[in-house]
């Protein structure tokens, strides 16, 4: 790795000086396996986040990753489609390049994109040949992380579940061993789990994703997403509702805390309808709307009630068998009560429907979670493979070698343990994991000033975003006299170390709040 000097303002930057003094502890013949973890983790972190959406067969996957990027890329289907590894990454030029297991690679038409992803009867031999397909793609929904639709998981087709395991574990094999390919690899993981909850296979994903060394592992590179959640109407009648009670019933569970952070409901099928809602479906909708809503709920109970030429309903039974298959029943019911309300143009209906499909709230739960903190995962797991090679090797170790070993260790737990970002992260880890016992109000507010809010000052001190500074400055200041002197005394659930943590974010923010009166007051 280069020796510097690096940027200290940036915690990027003093964080490869850290690794640049412990590749120098660590220039022993004994300890190369570590210098080779540290030149693999300081090339990772000049790569983008990536985040990979992984699931059992006939989960919604595919499904969930189009309504995520906002257009239709990969291909969706009731059997087993997706073979390939997919990479989505942002850029304005849209293209696809194949990349070959031999190591080769090919520029296609991004129009033949289900040819190289999807199984067909003609196309077994060239998808055996594919390693991974790299999708570019000028969604502003890319814009901070790659995003990676993986094969499915429990396939019948045995090697495609391997090749999926084989791409999310970098802990099964040695750490050291990991070259450049390793920008391939995920930061982050986005579990589609069905509206039943987790199965045993979704475990083992999990804990192949994080890996057996405690030091990277955390549910803070993790979430969860409950998908095809319209399929709990009609018997539930507010399904999203339905299914957040479900979460609540999941996420209580140590065993689930334990894997990811929290879970979200989506609609994903009319989540991805909503991307490519045209003004044909518009129309067809308004036409819909007008019939009376009691009469239309009963006609949309069933795709075949709905799609009867006896119905008294307005389009053909085949447009409506089409609306009904792309929308589904809750979809069309959905989509109806929005153009009642006044959603009277594509633009304005495709707004409400992903705000009542839930694909929103889980864009925002991907840019705060992952795309906000890529810098700090990065970090944190670079260490974390940095302290495990250590770890691995001080047992067969002696004298000089294992002096060195313990420097490095020291090196990289420090810089952990100094940094604010870093030890607000371990905080999360801590609250995800169950290992406080806080107060409602207690752990709200603690999310919320570490960021799990949104990372402006407003969200972190709970105030609206036109909140004038003047009056943020005094809520930080509130907040930071209400965590002092739990800092000395503790407090219940929690911890001196936790206040300490929460106390200095308050600090941090009535410094912020200072400075940007400052540069207002007098701009130069």
């Amino acid at each position: 790795m280069s020796a510097g000097p690096h940027d200290e303002s940036t915690l990027t930057g003093r964080f490869l000086t850290v690794l640049t003094e412990a590749e120098r502890a660590a220039d022993r013949p004994a300890l190369d396996p570590v210098r080779q973890t540290i030149g693999t983790g300081a090339a990772r972190l000049g790569t983008r986040m990536g985040v990979a959406v992984v699931g059992r067969v006939s989960q919604g996957k595919s499904t969930l990753v189009n309504a995520l990027i906002g257009e239709r890329l990969t291909p969706t289907g009731a059997l087993e489609l997706s073979y390939s590894i997919n990479r989505v990454r942002y850029g304005d030029a849209p293209s696809l390049t194949v990349h070959h297991r031999d190591g080769t690679s090919f520029p296609a038409d991004l129009d033949e994109l289900e040819r190289y992803a999807a199984r067909a009867t003609d196309n077994q031999e060239l998808l055996a040949a594919i390693d991974h397909l790299e999708v570019v793609c000028p969604s502003r929904h890319l814009t901070g992380f790659d995003l990676i639709d993986t094969a499915g998981l429990c396939s019948v087709r045995d090697g495609d579940s391997r090749r999926t395991l084989d791409f999310l574990s970098r802990s099964r094999e040695n750490v050291h061993a990991e070259t450049a390919a390793a920008s391939t690899q995920a930061d982050g993981l986005i579990v589609v789990m069905s509206r039943r909850g987790m199965a045993e296979t979704d475990t083992e994903m999990l804990d192949a994703f994080l890996g057996p060394d405690a030091v990277t592992r955390s549910p803070v590179t993790a979430v969860g997403v409950i998908t095809k959640v319209e399929e709990l109407w009609p018997k539930s009648p507010d399904p999203m509702a339905t299914a957040r009670e479900l979460i609540a019933r999941l996420t209580a569970r140590p065993a689930i805390r334990r894997l990811m952070f929290e879970v979200t409901p989506v609609c994903g099928l009319l989540a991805e309808t909503a991307t490519r809602l045209s003004v044909e479906d518009l129309k067809d909708l308004r036409a819909l709307a007008r019939v009376p809503p009691e009469r239309l709920r009963a006609d949309l109970l069933t795709a075949q009630v709905f799609s009867r030429a006896d119905r008294d309903l307005p389009l053909t039974p085949g447009r409506r068998a089409a609306l009904y298959e792309r929308f589904s029943g809750y979809g069309l019911l959905t989509a109806t009560g929005l153009v009642r309300e006044g959603a009277d143009t594509s633009s304005t209906l495709r707004a409400g429907l992903e705000d009542a499909s839930g694909i929103n709230a889980l864009r925002g739960t991907v840019n705060h979670h992952f795309a906000h903190r890529s810098e700090t995962i990065k970090i944190r797991m670079v260490a974390g493979m940095v302290i495990a090679s250590v770890r691995r090797l001080r047992h067969s170790l002696t004298g000089e070698d294992r002096f060195a070993a313990d420097a490095v260790e020291r090196l990289l737990t420090g810089f952990l343990t100094h940094e604010p970002a870093l030890r607000e992260l371990d905080l999360l880890h801590q609250i995800a994991t169950g290992q406080l016992a806080l107060t409602a109000d207690d752990q709200e507010q603690l999310l919320a000033l570490v960021g799990a809010r949104g990372r402006a000052v407003h969200a972190r001190l709970g105030l609206p975003p036109a909140t004038p500074l003047d009056e943020a400055r005094r809520r930080a200041l509130e907040l930071a006299e209400r965590w002092l002197p739990r800092t000395a005394l503790g407090f219940p659930g929690g911890n001196r170390a936790t206040a300490r943590i929460v106390h200095d974010r308050c600090q941090n923010l009535i410094a912020h709040i200072d400075a940007a009166r400052r540069h207002l007051e007098d701009p130069r």
